[in-house]
Parts: C-alpha cells; sequence; structure tokens
C-alpha cells in the first residue's frame, strides 16, 4: 500500500504527464485493436473470397466435364441409330437421327470451347485437346457412315462402323472419363 503523504508528494505536472501518458496509452491500445480487427476482416474476406472462386470455377469445369461426356455418349448412340435406322429403311428416323447427332456435335463442340479457358493444368489441357480431336472424328465417322446409309451401302456403312466408329467412339468416351477423373481429383485435392 502506497503512503498517503506520498500522494502528497506528487506535483501537479506529474500527474498530468501520467493522465497524459495513460490517455495516450488508451488510444494507441483503441488503434491498435481497430487495425487488428480491420486486418483480421479484410483477410477473412479475401479468404472467403478466394474459396467461392475456385469452388465455383471448379464445380463449372466438373459439370462441363459430366456434360461433355454425356453429349459423347449421346454421339455414340446416334451413330448406332442411324445404322438401325437404315437397317429398318426408316428414311424419317434417319433424317432425325441425323439432326440429333448434329446437336449432340455442336453441344459438346460447345462445351469443350467453354471449358477450355477454364482448365488450370496441363493434364486437363492435354486430355481436352485428344476429346476435342476424338470428337471432331467421330463426327467425321457419322457423315460417312451416314452416306453409305443413305446410299443403301449397310454392309459398307457396318464395315466402316466397325472399323473406324466404334474405335473412335469408345476412344472419345474414354477420353470424356478421362477429363471427369481429372476434374473429380482437383476438386478433392483443392
Amino acid at each position: 500500500s502506497v503512503p498517503i503523504r506520498w500522494l502528497g508528494t506528487c506535483r501537479k505536472g506529474d500527474a498530468r504527464s501520467i493522465g497524459k501518458k495513460l490517455t495516450l496509452s488508451a488510444e494507441a491500445m483503441l488503434i491498435a485493436l481497430i487495425g487488428g480487427a480491420a486486418t483480421s476482416f479484410y483477410s477473412l474476406e479475401t479468404v472467403g473470397n478466394e474459396l467461392e472462386r475456385s469452388t465455383v470455377r471448379t464445380a463449372r469445369r466438373l459439370a462441363l466435364a459430366g456434360n461433355i461426356k454425356a453429349g459423347a455418349n449421346g454421339m455414340r448412340t446416334g451413330q448406332r441409330g442411324i445404322l438401325l435406322n437404315a437397317l429398318q429403311k426408316d428414311a424419317v428416323g434417319m433424317e432425325k437421327t441425323r439432326k440429333d447427332y448434329l446437336v449432340r456435335y455442336q453441344n459438346v463442340a460447345a462445351l469443350i470451347a467453354e471449358i477450355k479457358p477454364l482448365l488450370e493444368n496441363e493434364q486437363g489441357r492435354t486430355v481436352t485437346d485428344t476429346l476435342e480431336s476424338l470428337v471432331n472424328r467421330h463426327a467425321e465417322s457419322f457423315r460417312e457412315v451416314s452416306v453409305l446409309c443413305e446410299a443403301g451401302k449397310l454392309e459398307e456403312a457396318g464395315a466402316l462402323y466397325r472399323k473406324h466408329g466404334i474405335p473412335v467412339g469408345t476412344a472419345m468416351e474414354a477420353s470424356a472419363s478421362d477429363l471427369m477423373g481429372v476434374e473429380t481429383d482437383l476438386m478433392q485435392i483443392g
């Protein structure tokens, strides 16, 4: 305990200087507290924005890859369909199958064009380039099979389908699955 007589020995200037020091200390602590809060808020907001951006981007790529895979499957179905239509001598069905195939092909090509700028690693870009090439080769195979079917050359159409259509279609679908795998792995990592 401080003796009361010591308090009496403090000069007026000392009390003011202690008061000023206490006030300055309190102000400095308040400024530091406000600065720390602002920095924390900014950091949390930045991390939150980055998390949202990367999650949304990854989810978008994964959705596109899934739609590409579904479209590739539909393209394969269309190539088999044109052969079945020709075997049944169904001219209306052949025309509908051609139109459906064209729409599927255009959709897959558009999805590939959309996913390309979003890809963030070399593996994804390589798989997508391979997939794009296979999609175009499959479309060319479909066109050739379709022309042979239209001309009534079903044996030739079937042989071409077995020689080119099936292998390219299988590779196209496998490549679409590979793209899904790349994007799924990225989602699990990051």
